[in-house]
């Protein structure tokens, strides 16, 4: 993850952006509660050993009253620790693509119906755990977003511009087939440093 950071911040140097990162090795207070917050599910506090999220996020250099995306964030394991570290002044956006030629969520769960109905093996969909989030008093700054990244050669929008965007091992994908196609990376990381504040991070 440090490694795909650091070529994160490089790239996005290289867009003209300046930052300061925190450093893996020294995790705010706020990271810290965030990671012990009770909130959590407990399946994901057993990944915690291996996946040393109140790192990660140290290094990403999330703080209280950011605007941030967690691009791709699959199960959820961030949304919590991420909401809880922006705080009520601050914002957590999801940012999930729809499957490859679907336009829509009602076609994407039409899809998913007809695929069930005829024997196919069906994976959950990652929008309803966010949305499940969502809908909890405690995490009332989590807004789930469903995009067509694939449309138009790759799509990227947020209601608002941002602080950071945090991509947890998932901007490799962007190069392979997955279920929402391959989008041009180029077109992707211009749109996301786009909706960025200047200064804004991509880790």
């Amino acid at each position: 993850m440090k490694s795909q950071s650091l070529m994160a911040l490089a790239v996005l140097t290289s867009f003209g952006f300046s930052s300061v990162v925190q450093a893996a090795d020294a995790v705010p207070d706020a990271v810290a509660a965030a990671v012990k917050d009770a909130g959590r599910s407990p399946i994901d506090m057993l990944r915690d050993k291996d996946r040393k999220p109140a790192d990660v996020v140290a290094f990403s250099g999330i703080k209280a009253g950011d605007v941030v995306v967690d691009f791709v964030p699959g199960n959820g394991y961030y949304t919590r620790i991420i909401a809880k570290i922006v705080g009520p002044k601050g914002h957590y956006y999801g940012v999930i693509p729809l499957a490859d030629g679907v336009r829509d969520g009602e076609a994407y769960r039409a899809k998913q119906e007809a695929d069930r109905k005829a024997g196919k093996e069906v994976q959950p969909i990652s929008v309803d755990r966010l949305l499940a989030i969502q809908n909890i008093a405690d995490y009332s700054n989590v807004t789930a977003l469903w995009e067509t990244m694939w449309q138009y050669g790759g799509q990227f929008s947020t209601p608002e511009q941002l602080d950071a965007v945090f991509a947890w091992n998932i901007y490799h994908d962007l190069h392979i087939k997955t279920d929402f196609g391959i989008p041009d990376v180029a077109i992707i990381d211009k749109r996301i440093f786009d909706s960025m504040k200047p200064g804004g991070l991509f880790t």
